[in-house]
């Protein structure tokens, strides 16, 4: 899975986003830049020894992946829920499912969706509207 991201420098600092992951921040350069988004993820999962791979092009754009896919699909599909004002009881409405848990488990990473579970859950979360999509790697 692999998300895409931009790094640009606007005034003295160096500001980055992942735009699926509704994530922004910032760095004193492009480097601590990189390393404050990476620290950012690994808050949000509450994951300290969760590392992220980023390759980064000399436009500033960059592709951001991790070998634990099933964590990145958790935060994303968290980050999107909340970013579209949903909460876990709704999205599991429209799955058609009458419990909470059915979703919660995906979004803690304790199940991993099929490809065609992901895609509907893509669009149920409301991301599939901005045209948000992930690459598996």
């Amino acid at each position: 899975m692999v998300f895409e991201g931009k790094v640009w420098k606007e005034g003295k600092d160096w500001l980055i986003e992942v735009p699926a992951l509704d994530l922004l921040t910032q760095g004193a350069s492009r480097k601590n830049a990189l390393e404050m988004v990476q620290d950012a993820i690994r808050m949000l999962l509450d994951k300290k020894s969760f590392t992220t791979q980023i390759e980064l092009e000399k436009d500033g754009t960059f592709t951001l992946s991790a070998k634990d896919i099933n964590a990145l699909f958790s935060l994303f599909l968290k980050r999107q829920r909340i970013k579209h004002g949903l909460t876990i009881r709704d999205v599991a409405k429209k799955m058609n499912s009458s419990s909470p848990t059915a979703y919660a488990q995906y979004e803690s990473g304790k199940v991993s969706p099929t490809m065609a579970q992901a895609q509907k859950l893509l669009k149920i979360v409301g991301a599939a509207k901005e045209g948000l999509q992930f690459k598996v790697a």
